[in-house]
């Protein structure tokens, strides 16, 4: 069975496409009525099971297709990680979660993380992590490739910190594998009597 239907929010449009098990073979694109009021109910489920106000940007349109699991089932976490494969993302602002390009995630006021606030995996955030025993610079090659060209990574040196902004999943990844590197005597940098303020972005 496959159903189509519009997420309507602030007058922006979100079209979702939902496919049973059963039907997984089928190439038949025309949905009944029926099919259409299923996938309605996928989403008023979602919003009445959350309590979430969502606000979709107008560019954010496509078709996700959801193959072998109950529509009926889905988390809003697991809403959000099928946003996700379709290059959305979910930015939390002022009791909204934003609905955008995740192209553009990046550029918006994303939610700074400074401890341990829990957060939806595909959720965009802000992360500084500051180096023990590593150097921040010496970090920053090994750990830029993780981030997609969609997020963004910068250090300060004078700080010896990066800053992260992606999604949450991916922070928690990037934080893991710095805290296994990061072991041994506190880094010190060297002084040479001149304030420093260098930063290096990609």
């Amino acid at each position: 069975m496959k159903a189509t239907t519009l997420l309507a929010v602030g007058g922006c449009f979100l079209a979702i496409t939902l496919l049973s098990p059963a039907h997984a073979g089928q190439t038949d694109t025309q949905p009944s009525v029926q099919d259409t009021q299923l996938a309605s109910q996928l989403i008023a489920h979602i919003a009445r099971n959350t309590s979430r106000k969502l606000i979709v940007d107008s560019r954010a349109q496509a078709d996700a297709l959801l193959i072998g699991a109950n529509p009926e089932d889905l988390s809003f976490d697991d809403f959000l990680l099928c946003l996700q494969t379709y290059g959305f993302a979910a930015v939390q602002r002022k009791g909204y979660v934003q609905i955008v390009p995740e192209a553009i995630a990046r550029l918006l006021p994303t939610p700074l993380v400074s401890g341990d606030e829990q957060h939806s995996d595909a959720e965009y955030v802000t992360k500084v992590i500051r180096g023990k025993s590593l150097n921040a610079a010496m970090l920053f090659p090994l750990l830029r490739p993780m981030v997609p060209t969609t997020g963004h990574m910068a250090v300060l040196p004078a700080r010896n910190a990066l800053i992260v902004v992606d999604s949450s999943a991916n922070i928690r990844r990037i934080e893991a594998l710095t805290n296994a590197l990061d072991t041994g005597a506190p880094y010190q940098p060297r002084q040479s009597g001149l304030p420093t303020c260098n930063v290096m972005t990609h």
